[in-house]
């Protein structure tokens, strides 16, 4: 008896949601354990210890333990202001001491720091705490050796260090850096004041997610009301917003969770491309690169003549440059690089709440983008546009958020290989930060832009994109080993051509909207 390859995925499935299932069942004792303990723990060492980590928070908290630390670290996150006009330290510690640390503060966490206890991962007071630990400051002279700092692309050089720096084990996990003297070539038309200030706030993603962070520093310490922002409802997150499209949702999502869940399990299958990582590797640094910042509206102009959704344009670029570095790495190994025809890329998907508190609020899914280097911009555009309508009707972000759930309220070793990635070598994340002007101190910020580690796997590139106003900038992560610094570089570059591309393509087709139109609801049936 032969079955079809959608019948194999499916039965695929249901055997996988099967083991998943004989695993909750066999892991409840160790749920009533947790219980139990958190329970104890809150009324006999209430002094001693905070909560417990939070299940979305512990597969990260757990590079925080020295018996479990792997240097470099790997999920550091860096957001960086760059402010019109000087800040100094002192300016910054009495608006965290006011707005984050104050005695009815909502972020207990800024003075505790990730034990294990009983299994578990708990948050515990530092007895010790001093906020002047978690400042840092730098005043840059034209005759600094360390003169790095004054340009752009040595600017870099700073963030890829910290990005790798490991964070003191028994301290809260979150610094500040101020650097007076700073200069951007691109950001100094829109300067009023004589210098700038570099601010970059550096924290473990064990404390928060993007978009908790963003709280914290918008309404905390720039007291500017979030609601201001326009940011994603988690009712249309997973593409979810008509009455219509959630009972199709529900209808269909017994059929569909078998077959997503043996998709997601055939990635294993996919080729090992030089993407991928190895154990090996653990120690190796992360390389960082970026961009210049770009006018968000070139990618607007490029998505309103095509036809084709924001996000769409951004993955596109991106795959395409990705195609031309696998097929650069592959040549270099002396393999084939035709045979890449698809790259998975995972993608976290903040869920934005309305508490105040730091927290992991997050799921995630994943695309297959194309990575074949014959294809051409509009047929890649195309293809991506395929990808990112699928994705808005599948069980990926549920899955992925019941497993993380599941699986982090178990014993922290257990969490630990649980959550390690297997399957996807590389990584795609997108946050709109503030469309309004902001300020610290009554000074104008110029600029935002951040950057992450990569998680603990077999992941060996990934990519970054955050919008600030007007500008919108790509950086990329990756694996040393995996791609040399150069190649990194090139590989940005790529994506800047691919933009250029499409921005010619969108410009050729004008006045051809309703043909793109047709074509596209063609291709997307």
């Amino acid at each position: 008896m032969s079955f079809t390859k959608t019948t194999k995925i499916f039965l695929g499935g249901i055997v996988v949601i099967a083991i998943y299932l004989g695993l909750i069942i066999v892991c409840i004792p160790i749920y009533i354990y947790r219980f139990v303990i958190s329970l104890c723990v809150k009324c006999f060492y209430k002094n001693k210890f905070g909560n417990i980590v939070s299940p979305y928070s512990t597969p990260m908290a757990i590079e925080l333990i020295p018996s479990n630390n792997v240097y470099p670290t790997r999920t550091a996150i860096c957001v960086q202001c760059v402010v019109d006009g000087k800040i100094t330290v002192e300016e910054v510690e009495e608006a965290i001491n006011r707005r984050w640390l104050g005695n009815n503060s909502s972020y207990p966490e800024l003075k505790q720091y990730v034990v294990p206890f009983m299994g578990f991962m708990f948050w515990k007071s530092d007895p010790n705490f001093n906020l002047k630990n978690h400042l840092k400051s730098h005043t840059i002279t034209e005759s600094s050796d360390e003169n790095q700092f004054t340009a752009e692309q040595e600017n870099s050089q700073f963030l890829e260090k910290l990005l790798n720096k490991p964070f003191n084990p028994e301290r809260s996990p979150w610094e500040f850096y101020i650097v007076n003297n700073y200069r951007n070539e691109q950001l100094k038309d829109s300067c009023i004041q004589e210098e700038m200030t570099l601010i970059v706030f550096r924290f473990h993603h064990c404390l928060a997610d993007g978009f908790s962070i963003l709280r914290a520093i918008v309404e905390g310490l720039m007291e500017t009301p979030l609601t201001t922002l326009a940011l994603p409802s988690p009712k249309t997150l997973f593409g979810l917003a008509s009455l219509k499209k959630k009972m199709k949702f529900a209808l269909t999502a017994l059929l569909r969770l078998p077959y997503d869940a043996g998709n997601a399990i055939g990635l294993a299958f996919y080729p090992k491309t030089p993407l991928y990582t190895t154990d090996e590797r653990r120690g190796c640094e992360l390389l960082y690169e970026r961009n210049e910042l770009m006018p968000i509206h070139r990618i607007k102009d490029i998505k309103n003549k095509l036809g084709v959704s924001f996000s769409g344009v951004l993955l596109a670029a991106i795959s395409a440059a990705v195609a031309k570095s696998l097929h650069k790495l592959q040549s270099k190994q002396g393999g084939n690089s035709k045979d890449i025809e698809r790259t998975p890329f995972g993608i976290p998907l903040p869920i934005p709440t309305d508490s105040s508190k730091l927290k992991n609020s997050w799921t995630g899914t994943y695309l297959e983008l194309p990575t074949k280097l014959e294809l051409g911009s509009m047929e890649r555009l195309q293809d991506v546009e395929k990808q990112l309508e699928r994705a808005k009707t599948n069980a990926n972000p549920f899955m992925a958020r019941l497993y993380w759930k599941s699986v982090g309220m178990l014993f922290s070793n257990m969490t630990k290989h649980l959550t390690k990635n297997y399957l996807i070598p590389a990584g795609f994340s997108s946050f709109p930060g503030p469309g309004i002007n902001i300020s610290i101190k009554g000074k104008n910020v110029l600029m935002v832009d951040a950057l992450g580690g990569i998680h603990n796997g077999i992941t060996g590139v990934g990519f970054m994109i955050l919008s600030f106003g007007s500008v919108i900038r790509v950086s990329a992560m990756a694996v040393d080993g995996t791609m040399n610094k150069e190649e990194l570089k090139e590989m940005l570059e790529y994506v800047h051509e691919e933009f250029n591309n499409l921005e010619e393509l969108a410009l050729s087709m004008k006045g051809q909207e309703n043909n793109i139109s047709e074509e596209k609801k063609r291709f997307l049936v």
